[in-house]
């Protein structure tokens, strides 16, 4: 509806400030040359459909630029569209236990033992399996996911899979899609649960672990992480507020609680690499001072010989031994989880208030932090691969690592992966 100086153009080696202002109405660009009166404004009003949501970005297209600074405010959020109409929960009942019926999964503690309640009060035990997916698996080797070239040989469509994926699986005893299924599969006699993925996905904004190779850790500390789990909550979960079927969320899948050297402090050697002025290093430093006052009551007590705050803000490791540096990590890690499980479940429950929290699946085992995990989750997650001996009958301590777990969260456990291989399968594993 408006363009102001069209004969603009970009050129290298200037500064330029941008600004999008997006209101119910209609959009603003303008594009300023700082330092020069060369400007670009252009305006549309927005008309019947259009996209009512989504999040700034910013993208060089044709040219090299970098961006030096970038704010985003929000001063008003679109409200998500109605949820769907829920489909009604008709899984017979799998237990002669029964607790009040709320209409969705719950977890209640009878006696001395943990149960999930079904939609219609039932005692309920998960029996699930991850990846009941018709895409799955990629393999590196082959350059195809052979499982889905075979099942599409198969069926010749989703829908003609779905329906047979989902009988085999009842047919079996399942009565629950873990993580990573298809949607098609979803209203078929089996109770679901949903991904959402908060903390891997916000390391593309700031993050403590960079997301390499595997899931990287967020950088709790950054001001716009409360915000990105709100925004993300709204949008992937406000939709299924009312769906019975559904058992809960996962946050996230096996994040580096660990860092990338694998000791239960990594994090803080993490955030260490990073300069000084990141928000996860300015917060460990910040938590140092307000303990220690001066930086000689904090070497009287790691042994060091910090000149200043700042000499500690600019260095790149702290040592890893020492009774007072191994409290002092911990402590920061405790703070790490803290700010993780607060922000994530805030959003969750404010978006969505009727369905359980399932953790954030802790790779085998997870820091001293199962209490924190406990105090925010109504069931904490953990993938296990531990190590069974058929021949000589011997495992590892899963039931004691199971046992341990329990006793410091506090809350029903969900073991959420774990696998033993067919004696049959060609494979070199007993």
């Amino acid at each position: 509806v408006a363009e102001e100086g069209a004969g603009m153009t970009w050129a290298y080696g200037y500064e330029y400030r941008m600004r999008l202002h997006i209101t119910p109405g209609g959009i603003v660009g303008s594009i300023e040359e700082i330092g020069s009166s060369n400007a670009y404004r252009i305006e549309y009003a927005f008309s019947g459909d259009y996209v009512g949501s989504g999040r700034p970005v910013l993208v060089s297209s044709g040219l090299h630029a970098s961006y030096s600074t970038y704010r985003a405010e929000i001063a008003a959020t679109a409200q998500p569209p109605k949820p769907p109409a829920a489909k009604a929960y008709t899984l017979p009942p799998m237990s002669s236990v029964r607790r009040k019926a709320t209409g969705f999964f719950r977890v209640e503690k009878i006696g001395d033992r943990w149960w999930v309640i079904d939609p219609k009060g039932y005692a309920f035990y998960v029996v699930g399996t991850d990846h009941v997916n018709y895409y799955a698996h990629w393999c590196e080797k082959l350059g195809y996911a052979p499982y889905s070239r075979n099942v599409q040989a198969r069926y010749g469509s989703e829908e003609r899979w779905a329906a047979s994926a989902a009988a085999r699986l009842k047919q079996w005893g399942f009565n629950t899609l873990g993580a990573g299924h298809s949607e098609s599969v979803r209203y078929r006699g089996l109770a679901h649960t949903v991904f959402l993925t908060l903390g891997a996905s916000f390391t593309a904004y700031g993050d403590i672990a960079p997301r390499t190779t595997w899931t990287g850790f967020p950088d709790v500390f950054d001001p716009r992480w409360p915000e990105y789990c709100a925004i993300e909550a709204r949008r992937q979960c406000a939709p299924h507020r009312n769906d019975p079927w559904l058992l809960g969320y996962f946050l996230d899948n096996e994040l580096e609680w660990f860092g990338k050297n694998g000791s239960e402090t990594g994090l803080v050697d993490e955030a260490m690499k990073k300069p000084a002025g990141h928000p996860g290093k300015a917060a460990f430093v910040a938590m140092l001072r307000q303990k220690y006052g001066t930086p000689e009551r904090l070497n009287e007590a790691w042994k060091t010989g910090y000149t200043s705050w700042d000499e500690l803000a600019a260095a790149t490791q702290i040592p890893s031994q020492g009774a007072a540096v191994l409290r002092d990590r911990l402590e920061f890690v405790r703070k790490i989880a803290e700010r993780y499980f607060t922000a994530t479940c805030k959003a969750i429950r404010e978006a969505d208030p009727n369905h359980m929290i399932l953790g954030c699946r802790f790779a085998g085992f997870a820091p001293p932090i199962w209490d924190i995990a406990g105090a925010h989750l109504d069931t904490v997650s953990v993938n296990y691969y531990g190590t069974v001996d058929l021949e000589r009958g011997t495992t590892t301590d899963m039931p004691a690592a199971m046992a341990r777990y329990h006793a410091q969260a506090r809350r029903p456990l969900m073991i959420t992966e774990w696998s033993f291989p067919a004696l049959d399968a060609g494979l070199p594993c007993l």
